[in-house]
Order: C-alpha cells, then sequence, then structure tokens
C-alpha cells in the first residue's frame, strides 16, 4: 500500500471522545502541525466507542493514496508527544480533570501551528568548550554497577 503516515492522539472515557489531536508523522518525531483530518476523527471516535475505552489511545494510521482509506497500524495506550498540539487549548485541562463535563472534544486550537522540539536538537549540539570532555551520569545513590 502507498500512502502517507499520520499520529493520532485521544483521550476518551466510556467510549466518549474528550480530546483528539493529529498529525502527519515525521522521521524527527519532533515536529507537529495538527492534520485537522475529519477521517481519521472519525475512524478513532467510532473505534473508542464501539469497545467503550477509556483512557489514552493513540492509534497510527497509513492513509491509503488512492482511495484516501485509513489503515490502523498501530495502537499505543499513552500519550505521545503530538499530545503537545492540545495544551494550547485551555479546554485539555478541564477535560483531564473534568471528563463527565466535556460537551465537544477538545482539539487543538484553530490558531496552533507547528510545534517544534528545539530542545532536542539543541541538546544535541555540542558546545565548543564541551566537544572534547566527557562526562558521565552522576551515580545514584541506591544503586550500583557491577560487582556485589
Amino acid at each position: 500500500m502507498v500512502g502517507d503516515e499520520y499520529s493520532t492522539c485521544a483521550l476518551v472515557k466510556e467510549g466518549r471522545l474528550l480530546a483528539f489531536t493529529d498529525n502527519r508523522a515525521c522521521l524527527s518525531c519532533f515536529n507537529y502541525t495538527p492534520a485537522r483530518s475529519e477521517a481519521l476523527r472519525s475512524w478513532v471516535r467510532d473505534f473508542c466507542a464501539a469497545r467503550r475505552l477509556s483512557g489514552v489511545v493513540c492509534i497510527d494510521f497509513i492513509v491509503d493514496a488512492q482511495s484516501g482509506t485509513p489503515y490502523a497500524i498501530e495502537c499505543n495506550p499513552r500519550f505521545s508527544s503530538n499530545v503537545l498540539n492540545l495544551l494550547s487549548n485551555p479546554a485539555f485541562g478541564a477535560a483531564l480533570i473534568r471528563p463527565d463535563e466535556v460537551v465537544d472534544a477538545v482539539e487543538p486550537l484553530a490558531a496552533q501551528g507547528e510545534t517544534y522540539f528545539l530542545f532536542a536538537e539543541a541538546r544535541r549540539t555540542p558546545s565548543p568548550d564541551t566537544r572534547s570532555e566527557r562526562r558521565s551520569a552522576p551515580q545514584h545513590p541506591t544503586l550500583r554497577t557491577g560487582g556485589s
């Protein structure tokens, strides 16, 4: 099958969609722009409703290039980093702590643009004065490495 890959992230309670975001998958997993695909949203909503799921459901898809049909390829019961698309919407926090009060599923705000993890890129770039230094992680006082 030929098509584009997408990632979705949903918060559900007893099959009811409380929050939803989606984005086209990228190699870095550090850049997210909401795709706002009704086909993906409907698929996730219907899947969760049919099974009366509660919790976090993140499903990856490939969308067939010819038909536009989404096919699920992976499901994870945890937040993906694309949940950051929802953080600009203050209603997301309310959905987490008061799910019974959600009327319409929370989605990224219309003005939500690309989320880019600059820290991940900056962290990998050593500064000129630390390039040759070798640093080791401090030992945890209750953990031992090697020996008994």
